[in-house]
């Protein structure tokens, strides 16, 4: 402990001076450490207090009425550290312990095992590497996200067509069927007489297909006219 009660010098004789000199100067020195505060204080005044392990740096407040703990956890603000370069983060690459450091990307990527991504595996649609995803290889995949799929060409795969299949063989959900024993069909209304006039009718024009087709529709053996249904084109 190295405090003083006063640190006024007053007219003494010179023996009782030096000591009272020497008492100031150890105060001062040490930063009036001790487990208990100072009685002589003065606002500003600092006192090391060493009633914990580790000591604890405080300051007089301005009232002179209380002492204000200097660097309290939480009290050191982002304003009050060094500055930094752009890019940077706070760590530590170089061994042992030490400083801070203010590290790179490229450093933090190493230190995370994260490796940058070079040129062509950022182009590369099916690279398995992971890291930074280039602006090229962000924009394919909007692009791709977004794309409004083409309408297929007439007939072409894709497309569907309302179709009659030549014979009298069944046509079945599901089954493929080559496009030529198809050809473009619609429906028109039964002929004259009252049954005909309530059915409905198959009307061809003749145009056979190349490719091969789905049946998305079904059509039995057992109806003896002709079997038209949806047809979807898939090569």
């Amino acid at each position: 402990m190295a405090q003083t009660n006063s640190f006024s010098l007053g007219n003494v004789p010179g023996a009782t001076f030096r000591v009272n000199l020497n008492t100031i100067i150890a105060a001062l020195q040490s930063t009036n450490s001790g487990v208990t505060a100072p009685t002589a204080t003065a606002a500003g005044m600092l006192w090391f207090d060493t009633s914990v392990s580790p000591g604890i740096l405080k300051q007089r407040n301005n009232a002179n009425n209380d002492w204000v703990t200097l660097f309290d956890d939480g009290s050191v603000t982002n304003a009050k550290l060094a500055d930094m370069t752009t890019a940077r983060l706070k760590g530590r690459v170089t061994a042992g312990t030490g400083a801070p450091q203010d590290l790179t990307v490229e450093q933090v990527q190493t230190m995370l095992g994260i490796a940058s991504l070079t040129q062509a595996q950022a182009e590369d649609a099916v690279s398995t590497v992971f890291g930074t995803v280039s602006g090229q290889r962000l924009s394919q995949a909007i692009a791709t996200a977004t794309a409004i799929p083409a309408i297929p060409a007439i007939a072409g795969v894709g497309s569907y067509v309302w179709a009659v299949r030549s014979g009298t063989a069944t046509i079945s959900f599901g089954v493929t069927y080559a496009g030529s024993s198809l050809s473009a069909a619609g429906l028109i209304k039964g002929g004259s007489s009252t049954q005909e006039s309530a059915d409905m009718n198959a009307s061809q024009n003749g145009t056979i297909f190349s490719g091969t087709w789905r049946a998305m529709g079904h059509q039995d053996s057992t109806i003896d006219r002709d079997k038209m249904t949806l047809f979807l084109r898939i090569s």
